[in-house]
């Protein structure tokens, strides 16, 4: 007989710097001397070593640890809601910018998503939508007035995901799904109540008519039973009819008007056969009824790009809704004058193109952070525009026990526009050489300098407390130096720090680093800012030494 264990493995703790808050995690384990537990193992297949009741024995235990773990018995609280989210990432503190180098933060862009041939696929599927009177597509929704619309389906035998946005129901709205001329499974929006039926199956539930509708449906044959949400309250309901277990066709059915904003249809179709992935994703209905909008000169400044979508970066597109559609990003901003203007990208993934004004600055084929000089670009004085293109992504193998969309997101990170002088400071490491006493700051200073002569000036670093308290200065250094034109020039700095604040994970004390280049005459040119903590982190006899 196998010999089984059930064992808590560990309790960890961590904590949040933004507030004095300990959270708590475990993780529990069964340990087995069935040899198919050794490696990679699975739910089912040649490496299943657990039974049915075996799984639900460890469910239940899991639960009713956890339910004492955390004090909540039901299992039913939230640990943190969506706006404690919202409000411990706005209490994260910003990076210091510059002061004598412009540092633009461009996070807000417009951004749309479009492949070649959207409008033609689009206009056909509106003509379906509208084949009977009484249905028509106007100003992005899908408008029924008393009448019927009917969508055939690839055969659903496993279990599905409806989603519709609804900003209107008349006297009455009603899905209903089909086995051939046989209703499955019926929703009804009606009179503040959405009611189920199935067979002789019935549930209901309400929801408030004074604001759009999110309304899902979740089917599920292997249970037997269906699910309908709105607006985050959810009803479930037997499936009725036990000897039928496929839908082929949905009907929608208006009585008054009703506006369909946005509505998809996945099936989920069971892979007992792989291991890996048991279950693919199918998009059966993927509609917004919006217009597509003409790309043509997508990239010039008069371009209108009103109806796009308003986005802050970093911005992602992709999924199985947005398959093969490369992301189009488009910012304006109002520049004064400048000597160099330098676009720091953080990533372009999987990679794309960049455009300013009209003219193609780079084309980008790595998801590498890119420093792109765009100074021959830039109109001085005038309003000017940025444009990204990113190319779309496909996974050509996934990872293991991955979710089957290979269409997995494509995306721009974050991007700053730098305005500088010719001579500019490219880039600054700083960290901690050693700890005795002082702690020994090295300081790896990247130049850069466009002109045709050496430039010669200086360069300085300053240290301040600046996390969780900022201070005055409490370390300085400053070299002359000589940058030759056109290639990196490193220079290193090493200076100590008198009784530093250490670093630690439970106290993340960080320091400001300020590091200012001058000409030859002391005149601030260019400067750099950055954070970092003193800490040495070491390695001896198997044991890791935070500061010694």
């Amino acid at each position: 007989m196998k010999k089984i264990a059930l064992l808590v493995l560990l309790s960890t703790l961590f904590f949040s710097y933004t507030e004095a808050q300990v959270h708590t995690t475990f993780e529990m384990r069964y340990i087995t001397s069935d040899s198919k537990a050794d490696g990679e193992t699975d739910f089912t297949g040649e490496s299943e070593w657990m039974s049915l009741d075996q799984r639900i024995d460890f469910l239940n235990k899991y639960a009713a640890f956890a339910s004492g773990f955390y004090g909540n018995l039901g299992l039913d609280k939230p640990l943190i809601g969506d706006e404690d989210i919202r409000q411990t990432v706005r209490r994260i503190k910003p990076q210091p910018l510059t002061n004598v180098r412009q540092t633009l933060r461009l996070a807000d862009w417009r951004a749309y998503g479009y492949r070649a041939g959207k409008a033609e696929d689009v206009q056909n599927a509106f003509a379906g939508w509208t084949v009977v009177n009484g249905a028509t597509v106007k100003d992005g929704s899908l408008i029924l007035e008393d009448c019927a619309v009917e969508r055939n389906l690839d055969p659903i035998r496993w279990r599905f995901r409806l989603h519709l946005d609804v900003k209107k129901v008349g006297s009455g709205c009603t899905i209903v799904f089909h086995k051939g001329g046989k209703p499955l499974l019926s929703t009804r929006l009606a009179d503040k109540v959405f009611s189920l039926s199935s067979g002789m199956n019935k549930g209901n539930g309400h929801y408030d008519s004074s604001v759009p509708l999110h309304l899902e449906i979740y089917g599920d044959f292997t249970n037997n039973r269906f699910f309908v949400t709105v607006n985050g309250k959810s009803v479930a309901c037997l499936i009725g009819e036990a000897d039928i277990r496929e839908i082929d066709k949905m009907v929608i059915r208006s009585e008054g008007t009703t506006e369909i904003d946005d509505i998809s249809l996945f099936n989920f179709v069971e892979d007992r056969t792989n291991k890996h992935t048991p279950y693919s994703s199918v998009l059966l209905i993927n509609e917004d009824f919006n217009d597509v909008l003409p790309m043509q000169g997508w990239q010039s400044l008069d371009y209108d790009d009103s109806a796009w979508k308003q986005v802050t970066l970093p911005s992602s597109h992709g999924g199985l809704r947005e398959k093969e559609e490369s992301y189009y990003l488009r910012k304006k901003i109002h520049l004064a004058d400048f000597e160099r203007a330098v676009l720091k990208l953080e990533t372009i993934d999987p990679g794309g193109e960049v455009w300013i004004n009209g003219q193609p600055v780079a084309v980008i084929n790595n998801r590498h952070p890119y420093d792109l000089d765009v100074t021959e670009y830039l109109q001085r004085n005038q309003e000017n525009l940025i444009a990204v293109r990113v190319k779309p992504y496909k996974a050509a193998h996934r990872m293991l026990h991955s979710p089957s969309d290979p269409y997995i997101g494509w995306f721009l990170g974050r991007a700053t526009l730098i305005l500088t002088n010719r001579c500019m400071i490219k880039d600054v490491f700083a960290y901690t050489g050693s700890l005795d006493g002082a702690a020994r700051q090295v300081n790896r200073i990247l130049l850069q300098y466009s002109g045709v002569y050496a430039f010669e000036g200086s360069v300085e670093v300053n240290y301040y407390p600046w996390f969780p308290v900022e201070g005055e200065k409490v370390a300085t250094m400053k070299q002359n130096i000589e940058i030759r034109p056109s290639v990196d020039n490193e220079i290193v700095l090493e200076m100590p720090v008198d009784n530093p604040v250490l670093w630690s994970p439970e106290s993340p004390n960080l320091y400001r680093v300020e590091v200012i280049l001058r000409d030859k005459e002391g005149r601030e040119i260019d400067d750099y800012m950055l954070t970092t903590g003193i800490r040495t982190i070491s390695q001896k006899d198997g044991n890791l030494y935070v500061n010694n």
